[in-house]
């Protein structure tokens, strides 16, 4: 099939509309004149001048001139597509072709070179590369445990940074950052006498241990410790442990105080009695004072005797103590004990043996020497014969010819006793109603004053648990003794009794249990002993009339022959 082929033909019709004549010539280019074009092509970052394009005659020159901006480097000129390097010249000479030069710029860069010793890092890690105008921070990081000791900007010492910034840059630029490990301080402190050892540190490296050892002087101790102004109480050692931070140690010490403790019996006095405190390697003299008709039987040091001492001196304490001292009394003290409860001839009793052993063990607990006089049929703790007349007036007889005027005598009497009804009592023997050896068996008031005729002592005391006993009051009347104290369980016509609740005769317990025994001699002498007895006693069995056993109410009752001196058994 054959194309078909259309041919559309426009007709341009150009209307003139002329005013003016005009005379158009329209010649075509000689054909013996060349020209040629040279297009020129430039980045950003500079110029190139001329830098439109240009047509020139064959033959013509043409230079052109390369100029970078401030912040740019001319990076290449390509003539022609042939690279001539950074040129900031070019002539084109002698044109007999099209030519193309073509600019390229490229940014200024520079170089911020890091250095860093070990033991820390920077941010960045290594030297970069920034372009002409950048700002740029670099962050020093020292590793746990160390520090920025220094930073160098073109060796020029910056001091110790944390970071540096480089603003608007124009140029190349070293750092150099240097790490060093962080160093503390041990400050060592003390009160009082003692040291630590070793003493204040003021370079530590981080992450080491620090030992110390807290030593008191001699006579010291430690009384506590503080770590950082904690206090962690008394110890001998202390270690740091990877050491982070500043620390502070400090030690308090006391000196060593030591007790004494000085005592005495009752019968003198020591000086600076009770516990004392002495520093260590204090001196102190201890004074020792017996009591009237007592000396110094003994001196005792951390209950090692010494004997008899009138002083003692510690000297250069360094430890506690204990000093005791022991008086002895330079008086004599005599006791004739008597209790019968089994009569010979008359009706016996319970309890006066129980009332005698209560005596004896009371006098000769206080030293006294002792005769008991008892019974044929009971037990006693000790028994020096039966208690006829003849053996009581040969007793007393005996302690007469050892007494003499310091010393003290007592005579106590728990039995059968009687009265005349005009005032006068008596007491009954083992052997009354049926005398032996020129004796009847009775010992009236007066009998018994006449058998201490002849003493001579400096106290006399005197105790009678007997029916109608208060008539025995005549012995008051001997002037060879310097003071005589009496006590009956009852007036001179009362009764006593030999009490099954109490397993003892009733005086007997209240006055010596209740009393003598229970009660601070030095306090209580024995009139304020009497009194509380005879409380215990009458509320033990009663008001007058009411009493429960008892047919006639009576009482205790007390003889002293100097009412206004105080009566104490030694």
């Amino acid at each position: 099939m054959k194309k078909k082929y259309s041919i559309s033909i426009i007709i341009l019709i150009i209307t003139i509309s002329i005013t003016t004549p005009i005379v158009i010539f329209n010649f075509p280019p000689s054909k013996t004149t060349q020209y040629y074009s040279i297009k020129s092509k430039c980045s950003i970052g500079g110029i190139l001048s001329p830098s439109e394009n240009i047509t020139l005659r064959a033959g013509e020159y043409q230079e052109f001139f390369i100029i970078a901006d401030e912040s740019y480097l001319i990076d290449d000129v390509i003539i022609n597509g042939t690279s001539l390097g950074p040129i900031d010249f070019f002539n084109f000479t002698e044109i007999n072709s099209n030519q193309t030069i073509e600019v390229l710029f490229t940014k200024k860069t520079f170089i911020i070179e890091i250095n860093t010793n070990s033991n820390g890092t920077t941010t960045p890690l290594q030297s970069e590369i920034l372009e002409y105008g950048d700002n740029k921070k670099i962050i020093f990081s020292p590793d746990d445990g160390f520090h920025v000791s220094d930073i160098l900007i073109d060796g020029a010492s910056m001091g110790s940074l944390s970071e540096y910034t480089f603003y608007n840059i124009t140029s190349n630029y070293t750092v150099e950052a240097f790490f060093e490990i962080n160093l503390y301080s041990i400050w060592v402190s003390t009160q009082g006498n003692g040291s630590i050892i070793p003493g204040s540190i003021s370079a530590v490296e981080h992450g080491i241990s620090q030992n110390f050892q807290i030593a008191p002087a001699e006579g010291n101790h430690i009384i506590d410790v503080k770590i950082n102004d904690i206090s962690i109480g008394v110890i001998e050692n202390y270690i740091f442990t990877n050491i982070t931070i500043n620390q502070t140690i400090h030690a308090i010490f006391e000196v060593n105080k030591y007790q004494i403790n000085a005592t005495s019996d009752i019968n003198g006095s020591i000086s600076s009695p009770g516990i004392t405190l002495f520093e260590h390697g204090n001196r102190i003299t201890y004074y020792f004072y017996p009591n009237e008709n007592f000396t110094i039987e003994n001196v005792s040091i951390d209950n090692i005797s010494l004997g008899s001492i009138n002083n003692y001196t510690f000297n250069n304490v360094d430890t506690d103590h204990s000093i005791h001292v022991v008086f002895v009394s330079t008086v004599q003290k005599y006791a004739l004990i008597i209790g019968i409860s089994d009569y010979k001839a008359v009706t016996d009793l319970n309890y006066c043996d129980e009332d005698a052993d209560a005596w004896y063990s009371y006098f000769s607990s206080k030293n006294h020497i002792v005769w008991v006089l008892g019974d044929n049929t009971n037990s006693y703790s000790q028994f020096n014969g039966t208690a006829n007349e003849k053996n009581i007036n040969e007793t007393i007889q005996k302690i007469i010819s050892l007494a003499d005027y310091n010393d003290e005598v007592t005579l106590t009497f728990s039995g059968h006793g009687d009265g005349d009804g005009n005032g006068s009592s008596y007491i009954f023997a083992w052997d009354a109603n049926s005398g032996e050896e020129g004796y009847d068996g009775f010992i009236d008031d007066f009998e018994l004053e006449y058998y201490l005729t002849n003493l001579r002592a400096n106290k006399l005391f005197i105790f009678l648990d007997a029916c109608n006993s208060g008539g025995m009051n005549e012995t008051m009347n001997n002037s060879n003794i310097n003071q005589i104290f009496m006590t009956t369980t009852c007036t001179e016509n009362g009764l006593g009794w030999d009490e099954p609740a109490l397993q003892l005769g009733a005086w007997t317990h209240f006055f010596l249990n209740q009393g003598l025994n229970n009660l601070d001699h030095e306090n209580w002498n024995l009139t304020s002993i009497y009194l509380f007895a005879y409380d215990e006693y009458h509320t033990f069995y009663g008001d007058e009339g009411t009493w429960n056993g008892p047919t006639r109410w009576d009482h205790p009752v007390y003889y002293n022959s100097n009412k206004n001196k105080p009566f104490l058994l030694s």
